[in-house]
């Protein structure tokens, strides 16, 4: 960055990544289980691998808590009802799935500190889509808000039948929340 305009490269390149979901879920309650999730991501050089996984697996719980169970709550008057880790649930050790995988993919970044890139946030972001990409595969209604409550699954399916071919076919709009 050119500290006299404020120009310049302010990020190396951009890390990329994916994840992958194994969901189970309950037909009757609409309660789902991640069973395995696993991701990959290109971080250029892994400079030291088990801080990598664990800040892998750690954006992974976190993405989880994002997509299960984290969220606000508001009244009609717009107060906030669940104000605290009280009331805000976030996941614990019974929420983690049974199996977490990370793979790191190395092509080093010529630019970057001994050939690293960031890895920091990415393990995160995509896990709700992830999990939100199993639940339609298992019973073929599209969530597309968080969190994905497992009444929001039930509410889902009750709305409208699933989907019987998930790969040809649009999931039905009707069930769309």
């Amino acid at each position: 960055m050119d500290k006299e305009t404020g120009q310049g490269n302010c990020a190396l390149d951009w890390t990329f990544g994916a994840h992958g979901v194994i969901v189970e879920v309950d037909p009757e309650s609409g309660e789902y289980h991640v069973l395995k999730i696993c991701s990959a991501f290109d971080v250029g050089k892994a400079v030291h691998a088990e801080i990598l996984r664990g800040q892998a697996v750690g954006g992974m719980v976190q993405g989880l808590g994002t997509a299960c169970c984290e969220g606000y709550i508001y009244d009609e008057q717009g107060h906030l009802l669940n104000p605290s880790f009280t009331d805000n649930k976030i996941p614990t050790a019974r929420d983690l799935p049974d199996v977490i995988e990370s793979v790191a993919v190395e092509t080093p970044q010529l630019d970057g500190p001994f050939g690293a890139r960031g890895v920091g946030e990415h393990p995160m972001i995509s896990v709700a889509p992830a999990i939100g990409n199993a639940i339609l595969r298992a019973v073929g209604c599209e969530l597309t808000h968080m969190p994905m409550r497992a009444e929001d699954v039930w509410r889902a399916m009750n709305q409208a039948a699933p989907i019987d071919n998930w790969i040809t076919k649009t999931p039905n709009k009707s069930c769309k929340k």
